[in-house]
């Protein structure tokens, strides 16, 4: 005991007044370049669970990993040189404690150690190393320091103070911090997943059915599985410019909703990693490979094909291990595939995967054929370590409270460690906002553009025997572009009436185009066919040549894309967010709408209306007003307009012409006549003699619109 406690004074005892000279001094001198960096470990402790959360890049024979994630490949170059910058000449400034048992004041405990007590006294570690294993940079950063009223915080706010120690010194320094660091997972790795572009999708297969078992054999996996049949939708369009066609549409009654179906795509397009898991392996063989079948060699197919205890006992002891083995190995699989939300089971004669959120494939004009299987929310989620001290611009942007611009007040500080348990405590329910994912990819030649039939080329006529080629005088008389002679030309402009010269009759009579054999002819006929099949042939091959050679060059990078992104596949399960994972599950409903019919009155008095509105919306005319709750007085209609009631008298005189129908009668079949006949004296007036003219009664007005009146009788002068 004794011994002990001078051990623990003699630890806490001040350093020598020479600590004073490292003020100013970089802590990690050595330290100059980023390219040096060739790891980065950060370490934490959970403060609900009270273990160690660990974040770890390395770069392994030229390749970046994370180790931290079973080995996941990072994109980590680039963004690991930012955070090594971040610390390169990291210098101390204000030394505040030289004791070990400052530590727990200033919250630099090392979270790497085994016994520790307090959580709350606990920093962070951050550990750079080279390519030989040699640290670099190893940090215990603690609490910030400008939020103590210690008397030393920075008053202008401007920077962010925090107290830090090397892993390997006892002093305690209060320096300004700004790491660019993420510990997020999906900083760190190539976040699109599918790697296609919305544009390039031009298939899309989805089948929503549900899974009843019937049994299962001696290995897990073999079930009789039946799928409970659901929506089955096919969508098809040739280029990203056409619409959406679904199979078994009635165009009479409903139509594609085009929208529903592009936000189904844009969904595979900005679909995002959110965390992965590995698959299970046997003596370091992946079980499922990447078209999602049993990755097994062909002496354990065979071993797999044993159905009853009969068959296993007359298997040798090697043969009997190797098939407990494997029977250990599959189970397992089958256990893991089920908690994730997948199982393997005998539809007919088949050995299949099927998935608890259904499957979809989608088909791109590059020749990929995608096919996912949507499986159960995971259980927990791996939160990523909130590094003090660090400021990263990604992580900014995901942070609503950095948006603000504001800094986390005194009470959020405090509260920061019980938020964290608190988040810790609600990760480990199940996270419906992700869903776990199995993908693979698959070349199919038949998605990309066919360039058609090779074209055939012309065959050229044979030449006739003896066939000389037509001489000038032929040629004039030959054939022309539309067909006829020039001889039949100029006999037909004679009939025309042109007259020839005397000088042309006197001349001997040009031959004819029967004076050239037949058979001459029909050859230049044919030759000149042939020429211009061959000028459109070449064309043709040309195009054909260019299209064969683009899908032959199609062919081999799209096998070559597919091969890379199955092996990154074939190793996980990805975990994606479900917030619009829901969307790639529409059913038939979602995607489809009835079309509206409308009839021929519909669309004339929705016209009526539309020309209606448009005279009330015009500046240029004005309508009375019109008081609809009273009536015009008859006295305002007379003192409206008294130069029209010489108007009014005018029936008066057209009294007598009420008699004219009778005279009318005899005369005029038609009813339709004879009626107008009792309209039409107030148009016609009284003739001269004070008689009436017959003839202008039976007339028919102008609105009848017909031209059977009688002819008036000619007057003479």
């Amino acid at each position: 005991m004794l011994l002990a406690a001078v051990f623990a004074g003699y630890a806490n005892k001040p350093k020598p007044a020479d600590d004073y000279e490292t003020i100013g001094q970089p802590f990690y001198a050595d330290f100059e370049g980023t390219s040096q960096a060739k790891s980065l470990l950060v370490t934490s402790i959970d403060p609900d669970a009270i273990k160690k959360q660990k974040f770890e890049i390395k770069e392994v024979d030229g390749l970046w990993q994370i180790p931290s994630h079973e080995g996941y490949p990072a994109e980590a170059a680039e963004r690991l040189a930012r955070t090594s910058a971040s610390l390169v000449g990291l210098t101390r400034d204000s030394l505040v404690g030289r004791r070990t048992s400052d530590y727990e004041k200033f919250g630099v405990v090392d979270p790497r150690e085994d016994d520790i007590v307090d959580v709350e006294s606990v920093g962070q570690s951050i550990t750079i190393r080279d390519a030989n294993e040699d640290v670099l940079v190893d940090f215990i950063i603690g609490d910030r320091a400008d939020d103590r009223d210690d008397g030393i915080a920075d008053p202008s706010g401007e920077e962010s103070f925090y107290y830090v120690r090397r892993a390997d010194e006892t002093n305690v320094y209060r320096i300004p911090l700004n790491i660019e660091l993420s510990t997020k997972f999906s900083d760190w790795i190539e976040p699109d997943l599918l790697q296609l572009e919305a544009a390039d999708v031009v298939q899309l297969d989805m089948n929503n059915y549900q899974i009843e078992e019937r049994s299962s054999g001696m290995f897990g996996q073999v079930k009789e599985l039946m799928k409970v049949k659901g929506d089955e939708i096919s969508l098809r369009r040739k280029t990203s410019t056409d619409d959406w066609e679904l199979e078994n549409l009635k165009p009479e009654s409903e139509k594609v909703i085009q929208a529903a179906v592009n936000a189904v795509v844009g969904v595979l397009d900005e679909m995002a990693i959110v965390d992965v898991e590995k698959k299970p392996t046997l003596n370091g063989r992946i079980l499922l490979d990447a078209d999602l079948n049993y990755s097994v060699t062909p002496a354990q197919a065979q071993l797999m094909s044993i159905r009853s205890q009969q068959q296993l006992d007359a298997l040798s002891q090697d043969e009997k291990a190797e098939f407990q083995s494997l029977q250990m190995g599959i189970m397992e699989l089958q256990r893991d595939l089920e908690a994730k939300g997948f199982s393997f089971g005998q539809t007919g004669r088949k050995l299949e995967l099927v998935s608890a959120g259904g499957e979809m494939q989608a088909g791109t004009s590059s020749g990929l054929r995608y096919t996912l299987h949507v499986g159960k929310a995971p259980t927990s989620t791996v939160e990523a370590i909130d590094v003090a001290g660090a400021s990263d611009d990604d992580s900014k942007k995901d942070d609503p409270s950095e948006e603000d611009g504001g800094e986390a007040s005194d009470g959020e500080e405090a509260s920061s460690k019980s938020d964290a348990m608190e988040d810790v405590s609600e990760s480990d329910s199940v996270d419906d906002s992700n869903r776990y994912v199995l993908i693979r990819v698959a070349f199919d030649e038949s998605l990309l553009n066919d360039p058609g039939e090779k074209p055939v080329a012309p065959t050229k006529p044979t030449e006739p025997q003896g066939y000389t080629e037509a001489s000038d005088d032929e040629e004039s008389q030959g054939t022309d572009s539309d067909g006829a002679t020039s001889a039949v030309k100029s006999e037909t402009a004679r009939s025309d009436g042109e007259e020839d010269d005397d000088d042309d009759d006197e001349a001997a009579p040009k031959p004819s185009k029967m004076e050239r054999n037949p058979a001459f002819v029909k050859y230049d006929e044919d030759l000149a066919a042939y020429e211009e099949a061959q000028v459109d042939f070449e064309v043709a091959l040309s195009t054909y040549t260019s299209a064969a050679s683009e899908k032959e060059a199609q062919i081999e990078v799209g096998k070559k894309k597919a091969q890379i992104l199955n092996g990154r596949f074939e190793k996980w399960y990805y975990i994606v967010s479900s917030e619009k994972l829901k969307t790639l599950q529409s059913d038939r409903a979602e995607l489809v709408e009835p079309v509206i019919t409308t009839t021929s009155g519909d669309e004339a008095a929705a016209e009526a209306r539309a020309a209606a509105k448009a005279m009330v919306d015009r500046p240029d005319v004005s309508f009375p007003e019109v008081d609809a709750g009273q009536k015009k007085e008859p006295a305002e209609t007379e003192d409206v307009a008294p130069v029209d009631k010489p108007a009014v008298d005018k029936p008066a005189v057209d009294k007598p012409a009420v008699d004219k129908p009778e005279v009318d009668k005899p005369e005029v079949d038609k009813p339709e006549v004879d009626k107008q006949s009792e309209n039409g004296p107030a148009e016609n007036g009284p003739a001269e003699n004070g008689e009436v003219k017959m003839e202008e009664v039976a007339q028919p007005s102008k609105e009848e619109g017909t031209d059977s009146r009688p002819e008036e009788p000619e007057v003479e002068d």
